[in-house]
């Protein structure tokens, strides 16, 4: 039985070109952006223990992506995809604990749903499936979409609450289109390489992803004025769920 060395090469994205194949600079440095949205959230704000493992996880994820955008490195590569895995498993149970309050048994069936997926999104990312892993996880991120909307529906989301979700969403689908168009015209337009798609991947899904962590705090928030801002990113003070 042969087995992956950490260091055997992985594969690498559009913006390596712009270097001859070497590292990816720009993705690496734009990485770390994930790893301070995670820290700031854990810093800031004061939250359940579901929402501070997805602060957690993003600080994990910025660092191993890094790395891998650096050296390509296929060990650094499964870190940053167990880390996605690990986004998203708290994400699901941020928004399902918010849902669990009047619909139990729709709460038990998601987490069973969640669960399925979950491990066969885990499953591709061990199998080193590349492209299935980007599959399954853009189903994670429209089901995000569905959880809003639901959200909506039993909470009658107030304007701020609804504008903070919608702009994550915003954010992360304006990224993922980003990477996408990046990737598939990369070879075809050389020029394309120059729009950094992976690069503002990074940046745009690590902070709609904070602005959809913050939707428990907001729809609890009674006291408007304790949403504070910090380079321009809320953050609530003094206020626990």
């Amino acid at each position: 039985m042969s087995f992956k060395k950490f260091n055997d090469y992985d594969h690498s994205f559009c913006e390596a070109t712009i270097y001859n194949n070497g590292a990816e600079y720009i993705n690496s440095i734009t990485a770390l952006f994930i790893s301070f949205i995670g820290l700031f959230g854990l810093y800031y704000n004061k939250t359940d223990i579901n929402s501070s493992m997805v602060y957690y996880s993003l600080v994990i994820n910025g660092i191993t992506s890094c790395a891998y955008h650096h050296t390509h490195y296929i060990g650094w590569g499964l870190l940053d995809r167990y880390s996605m895995v690990f986004v998203a498993t708290y994400c699901y149970n941020v928004f399902i604990n918010l849902i669990i309050r009047d619909y139990p048994f729709v709460s038990h069936l998601l987490r069973f749903m969640v669960m399925t997926f979950l491990t066969i999104l885990s499953t591709f990312t061990g199998l080193h499936n590349e492209e299935m892993f980007n599959i399954l996880f853009g189903i994670f991120l429209t089901s995000v979409i569905m959880f809003i909307i639901s959200l909506s529906y039993i909470y009658n989301l107030n304007k701020i609450v609804f504008i903070y979700g919608a702009n994550g969403v915003i954010l992360i689908s304006l990224g993922g289109l980003l990477w996408i168009v990046t990737e598939n015209l990369c070879y075809e337009y050389s020029v394309v390489k120059y729009l950094l798609g992976h690069s503002l991947w990074h940046i745009t899904v690590s902070l709609g992803g904070y602005y959809l962590s913050m939707l428990p705090l907001l729809i609890q928030l009674k006291n408007k004025s304790l949403l504070k801002f910090k380079f321009n990113i809320p953050y609530v003070e003094d206020f626990e769920v």
